[in-house]
């Protein structure tokens, strides 16, 4: 059960990953991503938040075919993408793009950045050589920089200004979603604002959609219309970002938000400790993955996955902040759901432990 979206630009179903390991003569299956479910409508800001090793990137990866998934559906403007082959694929691709982590390794050291910027545009439109051009110049100034810059290399400029490039270079061809994979945790943090804003403009005027993967919860609480929560390939909550950061339900959830830390000078916030080891992907355990960690464990946690849940609280009847989009808190927690159905003062969390 996730929010329902009218007509979604970018709709995923059941997205599973597995690798194949090898070690000591022993072969092994990795589960990356097991079954993950999103929807995300034009002009819509969704985050994948979760720490390192819980299947954000892969879920990346995945949409955008750099690695194949092992099972799942995955419809980029009503079009199913599985089965196509390389030139239908290269076409449909033209709607999705992807902002990489880090800069340096994402743009050619040997191009310049003109030809960094024009090679979608030869790949996918039927521009002249002067159209392709005037289109650079209008994107270099579009996110901030001078048209001087389209002759520099990459290594020439700073770390924020890469980031710009990649940020023009996925606008090139005017795609319907971009993926974020982390996309400020290498900058500074007044370089990471301006990217921030950058974004924000762009989404204003092309109502392009976004799929956000950071652990920043800062970022989150900024740039993201709804979050969803992954731990260990597992989607274990998802609803508006009010929602999520005012009444987190989940476990994991709520240990996210303990340790981040407050902006605001002299305030005391509870923690919510998580004990105990993360299990391997290699070996998962048959019921929720972190009942060997969660206090809130029952003898049932261990027997099964939970699913996905509706958390009864009254922030999750708001109406949704995206049109076309019916917003819905859930959270794979009974234990959890059921504290709130008998106290629910237990669905809002003190200011001070607020992000």
């Amino acid at each position: 059960m996730t929010a329902i979206v009218s007509h979604p630009v970018l709709h995923v179903l059941g997205l599973r990953k597995e690798f194949t390991i090898r070690a000591r003569g022993h072969a092994g299956i990795l589960t990356a991503v097991d079954g993950v479910d999103l929807s995300i409508a034009p002009g819509e800001t969704v985050a994948l938040v979760g720490e390192s090793g819980s299947g954000k990137s892969t879920v990346a990866r995945c949409l955008t075919r750099l690695i194949e998934p092992t099972a799942g559906s995955v419809q980029l403007d009503g079009r199913t993408l599985g089965g196509l082959g390389w030139k239908d694929m290269s076409r449909a691709y033209k709607d999705l793009q992807m902002v990489f982590q880090d800069p340096n390794s994402s743009l050619n050291p040997r191009m310049r950045i003109r030809d960094i910027i024009e090679e979608p545009m030869r790949l996918h439109l039927q521009l002249s050589a002067a159209a392709r051009r005037e289109r650079a110049e209008e994107l270099i100034r579009e996110v901030g920089l001078d048209p001087m810059h389209l002759d520099r290399y990459p290594r020439e400029l700073s770390g924020g200004q890469r980031q710009r490039i990649g940020i023009a270079r996925a606008l090139a061809i005017d795609p319907k979603v971009i993926i974020l994979d982390e996309p400020t945790s290498s900058l500074d943090v007044s370089v990471r604002g301006q990217i921030l804003e950058l974004l924000q403009r762009i989404q204003r005027e092309r109502n392009v959609a976004y799929l956000f993967i950071t652990h920043d919860l800062q970022v989150v609480r900024k740039i993201a219309d709804r979050v969803l929560v992954m731990y260990l390939g597992l989607v274990v909550e998802e609803g508006t970002t009010e929602a999520v950061f005012s009444a987190p339900t989940h476990p994991y959830t709520r240990a996210l938000l303990s340790a981040a830390p407050v902006a605001e000078y002299g305030a005391v916030k509870e923690r919510f400790v998580l004990s105990g080891e993360i299990p391997s992907p290699v070996d998962l355990p048959r019921g929720c993955r972190l009942a060997g960690r969660c206090p809130l464990v029952q003898p049932q946690c261990r027997e099964r996955q939970p699913p996905l849940l509706l958390v009864p609280q009254p922030v999750a009847a708001q109406p949704p902040a995206t049109p076309g989009v019916l917003q819905q808190h859930v959270a794979a927690c009974p234990p959890a759901i059921a504290a709130i159905e008998d106290n629910p003062a237990l669905t809002a969390i003190p200011p001070t432990n607020r992000l």
